[in-house]
This record gives C-alpha cells, sequence and structure tokens, in this order.
C-alpha cells in the first residue's frame, strides 16, 4: 500500500474510534444528569409535601390547622420539570477516512496522467520509426489490389492463364520489396519496431498467400467439374503438403521432394484429374512454386 495512503488511513481510523469513544462518555454523562434531575424533582416534591409540612409544623409546636385557615399557601413549590439535554454526537464517518480517500484519489489521477503520457509518448516513437515503411508497403499493397481486381472482372478464358501469370510476377515482387523493407527497417530501428515491422510483414504475405490460393480456388472451379466447395478442400490439401513434408525427420531433400510429388499426384488421381489437363498442370505449377518453393520448369515431377 502507498505510505501516503495507509498513514491517511491510519490517522482516520484512530480519529474514528477517538470519536465513538468520546460520543459514548458524552451520551452517558447526559443520561447521568438527568437522572440527577429527576431524583432532585421527586426529594423536593416530597419535602414540600402536605403530610410532610404538618410534620414540621407540629414539631414546631404550630397548629397546622391555624396556619392553613389563615389562608397562607403551605402546598409548597411542585419542582421543577426535568429537562434532558442529549449529548453532541459526531459522525465517525466524517473524522479521517475521507481526507485519506482524497488524497488516495489524487495520486490515482496523477499515475493515471502519467501512464497515459508515456504510452502517447513510446506511440510516437513507433510511429516515426515505421512511417517509412509502412508508406512503402502501403503503395506495394495499393498495386496488387489493383491487378487482383482486374483479375476478378476478367474471366474471358484465352487471357485467364495471363492474368494468374501477371498476379504471381506481382506477388513476387510484392514479397521483395517487403523483404527488402524488413531489413531497411531492422538496421535503422530498436528491436521492438523491427518485431512490429515484421509482425505488418507477416500479416501482409498472409494476405497474398491466401488472394493467391481464391485465384487457384476460382480457376479449378472454371476448369473442371467441382464445385467452388470441393475445389476449396483441393486447394487446402495440395497447400497441407509443404507443412507435412517438413515435420518429416531423417529425410534427404530429394527424399522429400519425392514423397511430396506423390501425395499431390495422389489427391489429383483421388478427385479424377489426369496429367497433361489444364487444371493438373496449374496446381502442379502452384505446388512447385508456392507450397514447396522450387522452380516448376526446372523439375520433372510432373512428367513422372
Amino acid at each position: 500500500m502507498d505510505p501516503i495512503i495507509g498513514g491517511g488511513l491510519i490517522s482516520g481510523a484512530g480519529n474514528i474510534l477517538s470519536t465513538i469513544i468520546g460520543n459514548k462518555a458524552r451520551k452517558k454523562e447526559s443520561e447521568l444528569a438527568y437522572q440527577r434531575q429527576i431524583a432532585d424533582r421527586d426529594n423536593e416534591r416530597a419535602y414540600e409535601s402536605p403530610e410532610e409540612q404538618m410534620k414540621r409544623l407540629k414539631s414546631a409546636g404550630l397548629n397546622p390547622h391555624l396556619i392553613y385557615g389563615s389562608g397562607t399557601d403551605a402546598s409548597g413549590g411542585s419542582g421543577q420539570a426535568p429537562e434532558y439535554n442529549p449529548a453532541n454526537i459526531n459522525d465517525p464517518k466524517t473524522s479521517g477516512i475521507p481526507d485519506a480517500i482524497y488524497k488516495s484519489k489524487q495520486i490515482e489521477n496523477v499515475q493515471t496522467n502519467l501512464g497515459r503520457q508515456q504510452a502517447q509518448f513510446d506511440q510516437q516513437i513507433k510511429n516515426d520509426a515505421f512511417r517509412n515503411a509502412l508508406t512503402q508497403a502501403q503503395t506495394d499493397l495499393t498495386k496488387l489490389n489493383a491487378v487482383t481486381a482486374d483479375f476478378t472482372n476478367t474471366r474471358n478464358t484465352a487471357t485467364y492463364q495471363a492474368q494468374v501469370d501477371k498476379i504471381w510476377t506481382e506477388s513476387a515482387i510484392a514479397n521483395q520489396a517487403l523483404e527488402n523493407d524488413k531489413i531497411k527497417g531492422a538496421q535503422q530501428a530498436s528491436d521492438l519496431r523491427v518485431s512490429e515491422g515484421t509482425e505488418k510483414s507477416r500479416i501482409y504475405k498472409a494476405s497474398i498467400d491466401n488472394k493467391k490460393t481464391q485465384a487457384q480456388i476460382d480457376q479449378l472451379t472454371e476448369q473442371s467439374k467441382l464445385t467452388r466447395n470441393q475445389a476449396s478442400k483441393v486447394v487446402a490439401d495440395i497447400n497441407k503438403i509443404g507443412t507435412e513434408i517438413g515435420n518429416i525427420q531423417g529425410k534427404t531433400a530429394k527424399q522429400k521432394q519425392e514423397i511430396a510429388l506423390l501425395k499431390f499426384e495422389n489427391i489429383m488421381n483421388a478427385k479424377g484429374f489426369r496429367k497433361g489437363e489444364q487444371a493438373w498442370n496449374n496446381l502442379y505449377r502452384h505446388f512447385m512454386t508456392d507450397v514447396m518453393g522450387a522452380d516448376s520448369s526446372a523439375t520433372t515431377g510432373n512428367k513422372r
């Protein structure tokens, strides 16, 4: 606990305890004073009663009847009525705790303001470090989105393959630009800035990969009798081959490639595709280039 708040709470608690004890003492004193007034009144009334007066007259050798017959008022006073004066009771809730709470709230507000100012300062540093890299990445993404939009609107079979090739080329250029931006950022920024730049690049690359995958699904749907959901499942199974091969231990690179090609052919055969068909050739190129990271024109896997 903060020492200022703790001290205030301890002081406030002491004040509350002192107030409660004082209240009890003052209340007890008021009660005793009231009881004394009642006793004094009762004693005075008893002393001034007719019976007691007659006793005192007789004891003095006087005739009570002569005294009363003379018109003298011998009834005596009835005594002043007791008056109860309530004790001055103080509210313990106003005896110190609110002051401690007020100080605590002030400290909390100061700490909150300091934290907000520090966060704004840190954010300004991050924004200054990545402004140039982000601007370049946004420019590349705008170009790629323009090509993708043009590709989506173009459904002419004669130009379809050319559009796919254009997207792959633009994707390679965008990937290279991102890698260059990452290298430049690593040389200019701190470890934190590099980490954030890498995350932006990962998200951007994932967006590109997703667009390429959607293009493959569109192409496969058009070139086969598969529904879009079926084509999506075929492309997803082919994309998973890369991860499965990467997890294999104890095999050479060539052996892993042969296993990957066999998996690819099994998937294509299971769906009724045949080597030499346009759909087979397009998916094979996607498999070798994007999934396996190899040059499809330099491999012989499609000619086995």
